[in-house]
């Protein structure tokens, strides 16, 4: 499909559940696709995420996007970002990342039931999650800890990752550090 990878960075305070984009994709934070095809699931539990952040409902539009100093195009290469939060706070990260066309025997254009995969997602999203205390040197390094559906828009997590395949490999090292 020629679209590149989507993935948003986002933290949610341990103790106040306050959410904070702290970085998304261009297209999925503006709805932006450039041509026919979109991909209104590419980041379906970040959209909920930053639907309870803003108070908005459904995905990102070129009318409704995402603030442009959390947003820009995918990087082609290595890929850091920055966030103040204030000392000794604990906070919650999650990474989600989908890159659209990703078929394999179990996600695939079609399913065993017959539904056509309109939206071209292949393998759906799927969700890192660490924790870090900000407090100087502090690391962490995020798990996997599950996918989004295939087919439909959903606000949570699913714990299986028995079928997904390359999807894991999209980034070969996620690194989370305070200053």
């Amino acid at each position: 499909y020629k679209k590149p990878p989507q993935f948003a960075i986002w933290i949610e305070d341990a103790t106040s559940e306050e959410i904070r984009t702290v970085w998304v994709t261009e297209k999925t934070a503006t709805g932006k696709w450039g041509g026919k095809t979109t991909r209104p699931i590419s980041l379906p539990y970040w959209v909920s995420r930053w639907n309870k952040e803003t108070g908005s409902n459904g995905d990102p539009t070129p009318e409704n996007p995402a603030a442009d100093a959390v947003t820009g195009a995918t990087p082609k290469q290595d890929f850091s970002c920055r966030t103040e939060v204030p000392a000794g706070s604990k906070w919650n990260y999650f990474i989600e990342v989908n890159v659209s066309g990703d078929f394999n025997d179990f996600f695939a254009t079609e399913s065993q039931d017959g539904k056509r995969d309109r939206n071209g997602n292949g393998q759906p999203s799927i969700v890192y999650k660490g924790r870090i205390t900000a407090l100087p040197g502090q690391h962490s390094k995020p798990r996997l800890i599950g996918r989004t559906a295939q087919f439909e828009h959903i606000n949570k997590i699913i714990s299986d990752l028995e079928r997904i395949t390359d999807a894991k490999d999209l980034f070969s090292k996620i690194e989370v550090g305070t200053l």
